[in-house]
């Protein structure tokens, strides 16, 4: 729209210039401007063109394509409309001006609709094939075999450390220092069974869905009419994560919660290719939205009709897409929302949101951008060659504790220390999972698979059921409220004074007493006619 408009000022103005200038320059040069001028999410993930253009490999996988009627036909009507301007008399130019003016209209129109409707699984059908051998839920015992924790101790011993420049710090990646003193604990007080005991007094389970052996906390609260909760983790997280909130969400009166507070069936799966659970079989097979259909799947054989499902990361991504693929999915709360315009009115939010929002809306936008183009390198090796990443953290302990725990410190609220907001035996615990397991690959393949699929990036769909939106101070992404709403049946937005990306993990008891006043108000109907 802007490129268009632009271009129709351009012609009116230096109109007797124009008429001198041969066709294909002035087609040429609006062919320019309207790629510099597309959307980011229609360019290729460099930027050098859209992504039709750059490649049709998996166009008819992507949804992102339904943009394309739409935009080429602005493209062309525009483009003929440039060149008439330069040879129409008066009346003509009007004419020209408002039946592009109608054509707009009408393409904005369709914009509107892009995204609304995604295809629901039907999950009870799903589950009904499965042989029921099959769909048997076994106990499962956290027990690490002891020649992996001497393999951990031998590596840890033999370490190699790189050179660091001094006064760099954690700005070029993780911190030397701070590095060789965590290893250091890791090999000389870590105990990991003493976590690993701890870790077992939660139940654990495992099932076989979609070819994924997959593991699973699953405690069930005393309180019978208890509200199902999905608890899903992202990377690099796990089901760790949430050590802190299963039992005051489970059984509030136990932990001083007044009676009356609402109580939760807690599942806390550990994502395909993560830790305890095996990674999908098949490449293809393995991206956001399946991860979505297998966890729906899992919430079903475990007898829940209808649920709830809190989660960030990768957790507010697959949260996401439950209740676009699940109708049994009936409310979401999450602490990671990330969207973008996807027509005329959106963009119009976003804009006046970044010259008129208000300063926390402006600095939440000025820290997206400032993570996208200094934070995400990670991303853009993970979903490309997450293979030939995965050959150096599987053979260094240290790599792979430099690896995630520069991402802790740069994504939680640590104010210039990790021990601000996460203990070493937090930070070693998580890594310590991902070791013995040997997963740090496959966890990474859910990058690269989302890529391939298409669906890297906001989810393309828009929800419906209530969504509750927790956001801490330093989470990575902080979307404005009005920018989330055209995505998301915004209900609830809270802001919290202190806090980061792993918000279970260190801020428990602020997002359980989010969930609760939430998770009320639903039970109250508060927001059934939203």
């Amino acid at each position: 729209l802007f490129s268009f408009f632009f271009f129709v000022l351009l012609s009116s103005l230096l109109r007797p210039v124009l008429s001198s200038l041969p066709h294909l320059v002035i087609l040429r040069a609006f062919s320019i401007i309207h790629l510099l001028s597309c959307p980011s999410s229609l360019r290729h993930p460099y930027g050098e063109l859209p992504r039709w253009f750059a490649s049709t490999k998996h166009a008819h996988r992507r949804k992102k394509a339904s943009y394309l009627p739409p935009l080429a036909c602005i493209t062309t009507v525009c483009r003929l409309g440039i060149a008439c301007l330069t040879h129409v008399s008066t009346m003509g130019w009007f004419f020209i001006i408002a039946v592009l003016v109608l054509v707009l209209l009408v393409a904005a129109l369709l914009l509107v609709n892009v995204g609304k409707s995604t295809h629901k699984v039907d999950i009870d059908a799903l589950e009904d094939a499965v042989p029921h051998d099959a769909a048997a839920v076994e106990p499962f015992t956290i027990a690490v075999p002891q020649h992996l924790l001497d393999d951990l101790q031998e590596r840890l011993h033999r370490t190699r450390y790189p050179p660091a420049q001094e006064g760099v710090e954690w700005q070029a990646g993780a911190d030397k220092e701070y590095i060789q003193e965590l290893a250091e604990y890791w090999r000389t007080s870590f105990s990991w069974r003493e976590h690993e005991a701890v870790l077992n007094e939660w139940p654990h389970f495992k099932t076989l869905i979609d070819d994924v052996d997959l593991h699973f906390i699953h405690e069930r609260s005393s309180h019978e009419d208890a509200t199902p909760i999905l608890l899903v983790h992202g990377w690099p997280g796990s089901f760790y994560e949430f050590y802190k909130v299963i039992g005051p969400l489970a059984e509030p009166q136990r932990h001083g919660a007044p009676a009356g507070t609402p109580a939760f069936h807690v599942v806390v799966p550990s994502l395909p290719g993560y830790t305890f659970s095996s990674p999908y079989t098949k490449h293809g097979h393995g991206d956001v939205k399946q991860v979505a259909i297998t966890l729906a799947r899992l919430m079903r054989r475990l007898g829940y009709d209808k649920y709830m499902v809190q989660g960030g990361d990768w957790g507010g991504l697959i949260g996401s897409y439950l209740p676009l693929v699940d109708s049994h999915c009936r409310a979401i709360h999450l602490n990671f929302l990330i969207t973008q315009p996807r027509n005329a009115i959106e963009f119009g939010k976003a804009i006046y949101t970044a010259l008129l929002g208000t300063p926390q809306e402006k600095q939440a936008l000025k820290d997206l951008k400032e993570f996208v183009v200094k934070g995400s390198g990670y991303s853009a090796i993970q979903r490309t060659k997450p293979q030939t990443l995965g050959f150096a953290l599987s053979d260094s302990p240290v790599g792979l504790l430099a690896w995630i725990a520069e991402k802790f410190y740069e994504w939680g609220h640590t104010n210039g220390h990790m021990e601000n907001s996460f203990t070493k035996n937090e930070v070693l615990t998580n890594v310590t999972l991902y070791w013995l397991t040997n997963s740090i690959t496959s966890s990474t393949r859910l990058y690269y698979e989302t890529e391939m699929s298409g669906r890297w990036g906001p989810i393309q769909g828009t929800v419906t059921v209530p969504v509750a939106a927790a956001c801490f101070p330093k989470e990575v992404a902080r979307i404005p409220r009005r920018m989330l709403e055209g995505a998301f049946n915004i209900v609830r937005y809270r802001e919290f004074s202190h806090g980061g990306h792993f918000a279970a993990l260190e801020q428990p008891n602020e997002l359980v007493q989010d969930v609760r006043e939430y998770t009320a108000d639903l039970l109250n109907g508060r927001f059934e006619k939203q």
